[in-house]
């Protein structure tokens, strides 16, 4: 899906873009019934951080340079980490179960493979990014989807005992 002839024409066409709407959207979900009193509080900060990686990941792309680019990447890296950590907190106080938390926390480390995967292509050739109406043709933009990468270290589950989350 938004792969046309192989090149990426749009931020849109990212599958790592694609995927931090997708987990957007979970949390949106997961927060809704969250009590009126959380909704200055939980409710507003995972809704943040969650959307807060796909836009990260959209500006980026509308950088000239790479190098920028990388730091929106990073940003995107960051949020998500916030949001990891605002789950587990959400299950702890019982706003919202393991078991509603961890296809949140699934989706967070498929996206965080791919954040990463993403900035390792990027961070290979420092030259700058072409303007979107300059992408049809572009080699360099033409990234090709990966599989398999790994984390950079083992997850550690932290919860209350009894619980595990985003581990």
């Amino acid at each position: 899906m938004g792969w046309r002839e192989g090149k990426i024409q749009s931020y849109r066409d990212l599958e790592v873009w694609q995927k931090g709407i997708a987990l957007a959207a979970v949390c949106y979900r997961i927060t809704k019934p969250f009590p009126k009193a959380e909704v200055y509080g939980m409710v507003s900060q995972i809704r943040r951080a969650a959307i807060s990686i796909p836009a990260n990941i959209a500006e980026g792309d509308g950088r000239e340079y790479r190098n920028d680019y990388v730091g929106f990447l990073r940003i995107a890296q960051d949020s998500l980490k916030e949001l990891e950590t605002h789950l587990l907190p959400a299950v702890w106080v019982e706003l919202i179960t393991t078991e509603t938390a961890q296809p949140a926390c699934a989706q967070c480390e498929s996206t965080g493979k791919w954040l990463r995967a993403l900035l390792r292509a990027l961070q290979k050739n420092q030259s700058p990014i072409p303007h979107a109406s300059s992408r049809n043709g572009d080699n360099e933009r033409n990234l090709t989807r990966r599989r398999g990468t790994t984390a950079r270290g083992p997850r550690l589950a932290l919860a209350f005992p009894g619980t595990a989350v985003c581990g």
